[in-house]
């Protein structure tokens, strides 16, 4: 009697992409053969399944389809730096069962797979090993790192990266003027499995002596990680826009909109019929002020257009992911966050070599909306 685990999922593998599992058992021809898996997310049974040989003695299961819904978002808030709180122990415990009256007989327990909220494209599931190449490496995010990621004052600036040592980590923060004179660094400690850095310019004032008026750009490095450099953005005459999304990795990145942030509005009336002709005292009086269809309350939906300055081929690219989100907050120059869905239908990939001047337009519609007194 024996149960063998020929596949398993990355040690490191997002929620919403397979988390394929394939098995075999020797004891396939005994009478009323089956597999009996239960898959266990962060020391919880999630399912228990009865799945029949597929292929010979080989059968699989794929625990993505009950594990992302229950692995949590990330929780955003207001401190330097947290656990983004969605990586999750995952396993799959297989038995066999069989027997004229079937029976549990053997099982084989997987190894450990840590599991976070995060949804790759197909060709990205395929290509990226996150053990080898994230881990302790590279922040969650697919923006160009040949630029510096700007952001506004007062904006709440995310970064998140897979670290899980098990053990303090360092953060590094160096702080420049716009001469590049280094004026204050902030290192302190961690032990987290996914870091959830908020870099706010308040946020870091709280930590660091420096002036942060005086600081021109700063740089993030988490223990011996790659070195994000971001650049304070301060020329407000286009009233700029920052929009912040949840990228694939269930982390969250974030862009200025600098050129223009068209407003519209849309609204809807409730009304009523009043016939001609109506009772005043002991008078029927025929008006025409009070007759007809009257308006008694409106809803007024905002919405409208944030449009990017001239980007690159590789920002532009880069950009259109935001497309793909479930998730949106957009911020002004003086800090104040809405929530809003994005409304575009469809995007493309730009190409430079046949548009020099390359912009983003993002159709968006604020989640709330507000009625009129009613009357």
């Amino acid at each position: 009697m024996a149960v063998t685990f020929h596949q398993i999922p990355a040690a490191y593998s997002p929620s919403d992409n397979p988390l394929m599992y394939r098995f075999s058992s020797n004891q396939t021809a005994q009478a009323n053969f089956s597999f009996i898996v239960k898959a266990t997310l962060g020391g919880t049974v999630l399912i228990e399944s009865k799945i029949f040989p597929e292929v010979g003695i080989y059968a699989h299961y794929d625990a993505s389809d009950v594990v992302k819904y229950k692995i949590p978002k990330p929780i955003l808030t207001n401190v330097l730096a947290q656990s983004n709180g969605t990586m999750l122990n995952l396993s799959l415990t297989v038995t066999e069962n069989y027997g004229t009256t079937p029976i549990n007989q053997a099982s084989a327990t997987s190894t450990i797979t840590r599991t976070w909220k995060g949804s790759l494209s197909s060709e990205d599931f395929l290509l990226k090993d996150f053990n080898a190449d994230y881990k302790g490496k590279l922040f969650l995010t697919n923006a160009p790192r040949a630029n510096n990621i700007q952001v506004l004052r007062g904006q709440d600036v995310y970064l998140e990266q897979i670290v899980d040592t098990g053990g303090l980590v360092s953060l590094f923060l160096r702080f420049y003027n716009s001469a590049g004179v280094l004026l204050d660094t902030i290192t302190t400690g961690y032990n987290f499995p996914i870091w959830q850095l908020n870099l706010k310019d308040t946020i870091i004032t709280d930590m660091a002596p420096v002036d942060i008026l005086n600081v021109a750009y700063f740089t993030v490095q988490i223990g011996t990680s790659e070195i994000l450099t971001l650049e304070y953005f301060d020329d407000y005459c286009n009233k700029p826009f920052a929009l912040m999304w949840m990228n694939e990795y269930g982390a969250f990145d974030q862009f200025i909109f600098k050129h223009n942030n068209e407003l519209s509005y849309n609204v809807d009336s409730s009304s009523y019929r009043s016939q001609f002709g109506s009772w005043v005292g002991s008078s029927f009086v025929y008006s025409v002020v009070n007759s007809g269809s009257i308006d008694y309350v409106k809803n007024i939906k905002h919405s409208g257009t944030i449009t990017t300055d001239f980007v690159s081929e590789a920002f532009q690219n880069y950009l259109i992911e935001l497309f793909n989100s479930p998730f949106y907050l957009l911020t002004d120059v003086n800090g104040y966050v809405i929530t809003i869905t994005v409304t575009n239908n469809g995007y493309k990939e730009d190409q430079a070599r046949f548009d020099e001047l390359l912009m983003l337009e993002v159709n968006y519609a604020k989640s709330s909306s507000h009625k009129s007194l009613t009357i």
